[in-house]
C-alpha cells in the first residue's frame, strides 16, 4: 500500500506532460482569425490564419526534426492573397539559435509569376538567391 502511494506521489509532477490545447481567436466581427494546437505551450501541427473576410490567409505546419540527440522545430508555411492565389510558400526553423533560418521560400506576385526563390536545402551555411526578371 505504501509503495502505491509513493509511486502515485512521484508521478504527480508528470501529469499534464505533453498535453495538447486547441486554441482559436476571433475578429471583433465574429469571423475566425486563427486556429491551431499547442503542445506543452508551443505551437504544434497545423495552424490556420484567416483574413477578416473568412478567406484563408496562411497555413503553418509546425514539426519536430531530429538530428541525433538534437531536436529542431521547423515549420512549413503557405501565404495566400485575399483572392485565394498563392503568395508564398516555404519552410524554416523556429526557436533556439536557428530561429528564422530559412530552408526554402518561393514567392509569387498577384499574377502568379514567381518573383523570388531562396533555396538552402542542399547547404544551409549560405543562401542562394535567384531573382527572376518580370516580363
Amino acid at each position: 500500500m505504501k509503495k502505491s502511494i509513493i509511486i502515485l506521489l512521484l508521478s504527480i509532477p508528470f501529469i499534464g506532460f505533453g498535453q495538447t490545447q486547441y486554441d482559436k481567436s476571433y475578429y471583433e466581427s465574429g469571423q475566425l482569425e486563427y486556429e491551431g494546437n499547442f503542445i506543452d505551450g508551443k505551437q504544434d501541427g497545423l495552424w490556420k490564419y484567416y483574413y477578416e473576410s473568412g478567406q484563408l490567409e496562411t497555413t503553418r505546419n509546425f514539426k519536430d526534426k531530429y538530428e541525433g540527440e538534437r531536436i529542431h522545430k521547423y515549420q512549413d508555411f503557405k501565404h495566400y492573397y485575399e483572392n485565394g492565389k498563392i503568395k508564398e510558400e516555404g519552410s524554416g526553423l523556429v526557436g533556439g539559435e536557428s530561429n528564422g533560418l530559412l530552408i526554402y521560400q518561393i514567392t509569387w506576385d498577384k499574377n502568379g509569376n514567381k518573383t523570388i526563390q531562396v533555396d538552402n536545402r542542399d547547404n544551409l551555411e549560405y543562401e542562394k538567391w535567384w531573382i527572376q526578371s518580370r516580363n
